[in-house]
């Protein structure tokens, strides 16, 4: 509204005057900084996933009198600040050209941890505006699943699980659940190998999951036999499956023991009378055990005269 032409009269003792006109073109000029920017993401008191990606709101540069707005975002402030800190010693401080998100470097932020961050534009005229309002983000707990894989068939089964001081741990498998930390399940049956997914949830309410893989072995299926009954004197066959077993070892009477498949023992006498007991190997380290009965009949001579 002051633009325009602007005419000066001057007048002097004698009354005589003259005048001059100017033209002004006024432009009105703001040095107003850009709107405060608003955090999008993560959200309030949200849970993430390392690594983070924080988001802003778009920029928005300051209304200038008499004319449409024309600066445009320059750069970028980022600041992360932990539980119990405060943005003069923040965990994360980066400046940015014109961007509206990043993604925080995985090693800069912990898991299981409360964060808080805020941001600030910057614009052309390098004007910064007022940092956002600060939010508060959570980041998930990394849990962690394993197991003594691979077990025999008949054993037990026992599943690790981490980190340590979750509020609730939880784990999921062919047929089973439990809410220990560390589970057991005996008697372990081919069905129960597969998948064991463990859910950890911390303080905050946010969880994590891992999964580890349990292998379980058929267990091989010993026999044991032999061909009692003996006489005295005679030899003593032991005969032991299943073929192709990594290792057989065979104890009984008389602190005998063998590795051998098929053992003999010569020269019976009735001491060898017994059980004999076969304990067969695979080559996944699964046993069975199987026992033989071997009876030596004791041979009396009996003499008669006539």
């Amino acid at each position: 509204e002051m633009a325009g032409n602007y005419t000066l009269t001057v007048t002097d003792a004698n009354e005589c005057s003259g005048n001059v006109t100017i033209t002004v073109d006024m432009k009105l000029e703001c040095e107003c900084p850009p709107t405060l920017p608003i955090n999008l993401s993560p959200g309030n008191e949200s849970c993430v996933q390392l690594p983070v990606q924080l988001v802003s709101s778009e920029f928005v540069p300051a209304e200038e009198p008499g004319g449409i707005p024309d600066d445009w975002l320059a750069g970028t402030e980022w600041q992360i600040r932990e539980l119990g800190e405060d943005y003069a010693t923040p965990v994360y401080d980066l400046v940015t050209g014109n961007v509206t998100s990043i993604t925080v470097p995985l090693e800069v932020l912990s898991s299981g941890r409360t964060y808080y961050w805020h941001v600030k534009h910057q614009d052309n005229e390098g004007a910064w505006s007022i940092y956002s309002e600060e939010t508060c983000f959570y980041t998930r707990p990394v849990a962690t699943a394993s197991s003594n894989s691979p077990v025999c068939e008949g054993a037990t089964m026992y599943l690790y699980g981490g980190p340590d001081g979750m509020s609730s741990y939880s784990w999921t498998g062919p047929g089973f659940t439990s809410d220990y930390q560390i589970a057991g399940r005996p008697d372990v049956t081919v069905s129960m190998a597969g998948n064991y997914t463990l859910t950890v949830t911390d303080s905050n309410g946010c969880s994590g999951n891992a999964t580890t893989n349990v292998v379980v072995h058929a267990k091989p299926v010993a026999t044991a036999s032999s061909d009692s009954p003996l006489c005295e004197g005679a030899t003593i066959h032991l005969y032991g499956g299943l073929d192709g077993m990594s290792s057989y070892s065979w104890t009984g009477p008389n602190s005998f023991s063998s590795s051998l498949q098929n053992p003999t023992i010569p020269n019976a006498t009735s001491g060898m009378t017994g059980g004999y007991t076969l304990t067969v190997t695979d080559d996944d380290g699964c046993s069975d055990i199987a026992s033989a009965y071997v009876e030596i009949d004791i041979l009396v001579a009996t003499v008669s005269s006539n």
